[in-house]
């Protein structure tokens, strides 16, 4: 019998792949950050992917779990909070008031300059300030190292806040805290609690600057006032230790 004929197999005729429609910054972001464009779901016109049809890049959306992960290690920490009215300078970038005066503080009292580590007190031979600053990617707090000793702090914060919300801060920038300082002042808050971040055994939160009614000898009058919140590892220090510290921020106010 004659042989039956060889088959051939035939490659499929290949489909080219679909060009998905896109503005080119969308196109752009997306080959940046090897996104498939085919996977994202389109809302501008006539089915065109917009740049903000693109999910957030990593670190921004990992930057609330960086948050929550710290907050809950605060949550372990025994912590309390002593609040105390301050008398304020007449004028001043607050900021840099409370930087300066809180770092000169901690300086003076070198027990709550200090972190909880196995098993005992540990103190830290400098002051590194942790400002938390709000920007748009989420809370920051890049840490000012030794301000009490900086004749140029008051620009120095001004371009770190600056960079901190252009994201353009260093990780050197990001690390060497000892405590942290929090102004909600600007907010219209006029007292709040500031959690700890460990392995910080200190944080100072600042309300707002305003004037109130004090009794003074005769009568009543008028002072510039803050109130502030000193919380405290309650296994580095004790209240009268927090008491102590804000006495030294008063002084160093009104210096």
């Amino acid at each position: 019998a004659p042989a039956a004929p060889a088959r051939v197999a035939t490659a499929p005729t290949a489909t080219p792949p679909r060009r998905v429609a896109a503005v080119p910054a969308a196109r752009r972001v997306a080959a940046e950050r090897g996104i498939d464009l085919a996977t994202i779901t389109p809302t501008g016109p006539a089915a065109t992917i917009r740049l903000a049809d693109l999910p957030p890049p990593a670190p921004r959306r990992s930057r609330r779990a960086v948050i929550a992960r710290r907050m809950s290690a605060s949550a372990q920490v025994p912590q309390f909070v002593v609040y105390r009215d301050l008398d304020m300078p007449a004028r001043g970038d607050w900021t840099t008031v409370f930087l300066r005066a809180l770092a000169g503080a901690l300086r003076r009292h070198p027990e709550l300059n200090a972190e909880w580590a196995d098993g005992d007190v540990r103190r830290h031979d400098h002051v590194g300030v942790a400002l938390a600053v709000d920007t748009g990617r989420g809370l920051l707090a890049p840490v000012l190292r030794d301000p009490d000793l900086d004749d140029g702090l008051a620009e120095r914060v001004r371009d770190l806040v600056r960079r901190a919300r252009a994201g353009k801060l260093t990780l050197a920038e990001m690390s060497g805290g000892t405590t942290t300082l929090s102004n909600l002042g600007g907010f219209g808050v006029d007292a709040f609690h500031a959690l700890l971040s460990p392995p910080q055994a200190t944080a100072l939160a600042v309300g707002r600057v305003q004037e109130k009614v004090v009794p003074v000898p005769g009568g009543i009058g008028l002072s510039l006032r803050c109130t502030v919140g000193l919380t405290v590892d309650h296994r580095v220090g004790d209240g009268a230790d927090a008491a102590r510290l804000l006495a030294s921020v008063q002084e160093l106010l009104t210096l």
